[in-house]
C-alpha cells in the first residue's frame, strides 16, 4: 500500500510529519531604503544619500555631472578640467553632503590632472618625451571620471585611486 508523503495522516507513526513550508514575503519593487550615515571608501568617510535638501534623483544627477564635466578639459586645452567640476560644486554646495563629496573629490582630481598635463606639456617643449605623463594622466582622467560618474549614478561612494585633496570643505 502506497502512502502520500505530504499527508500527515497517511504516514507511519514512527516518522515525524514534514514541517510547514514558509513562503517568502512578496517582492516590494518600490521600497526606498532609509538614509544611512554613509560609508567608508579607502579609509575615508563618505556621506550617504538623502541627508540634504535634494531628492535622490537630483543627488545622483549633480554628483555624476561633476565627474562628467571634468572630461571637457580634453577639448578646452585643460581649462575644463577645473572649470567643469567647479560649476556643479559651486551651484550645489551645501545642498547635499553626497553631492558635495563627489564634486569635491572630482574637483581635486581635476586640479591634479590639470597640473600634470600643463607641467608635462611645458616640459615637452624642452624634451620630446616629457609629454608622456600628461597623456597618461588624460587617459586616466577619462577612465576614472567615467567610473566616478557611474558610481554616483548608482548612489555609491567613489574615491579616485590617487588624489591630492586640496579642497577639504
Amino acid at each position: 500500500m502506497m502512502t502520500d508523503p505530504l499527508d500527515p495522516d497517511s504516514q507511519p507513526d514512527d516518522k515525524q510529519p514534514l514541517p510547514p513550508q514558509e513562503t517568502p514575503p512578496p517582492y516590494e519593487a518600490e521600497a526606498t531604503p532609509a538614509p544611512s550615515t554613509g560609508s567608508s571608501v579607502s579609509g575615508l568617510h563618505f556621506p550617504a544619500m538623502g541627508l540634504g535638501k535634494l531628492n535622490q534623483k537630483d543627488e545622483k544627477f549633480w554628483a555624476s555631472l561633476g565627474h562628467l564635466l571634468s572630461l571637457t578639459g580634453i577639448v578646452t586645452g585643460g581649462i575644463g578640467y577645473v572649470v567643469g567640476p567647479l560649476v556643479p560644486y559651486l551651484l550645489k554646495k551645501g545642498e547635499s553632503p553626497f553631492v558635495d563629496e563627489h564634486n569635491r573629490e572630482t574637483l581635486n582630481f581635476s586640479i591634479v590632472t590639470f597640473l600634470v598635463i600643463w607641467i608635462s606639456g611645458l616640459a615637452g617643449l624642452a624634451a620630446c618625451v616629457a609629454w608622456i605623463p600628461g597623456a597618461i594622466m588624460a587617459v586616466l582622467n577619462l577612465i576614472f571620471c567615467i567610473q566616478g560618474a557611474i558610481a554616483a549614478k548608482d548612489g555609491q561612494a567613489y574615491r579616485y585611486p590617487f588624489n591630492w585633496r586640496v579642497i577639504k570643505n
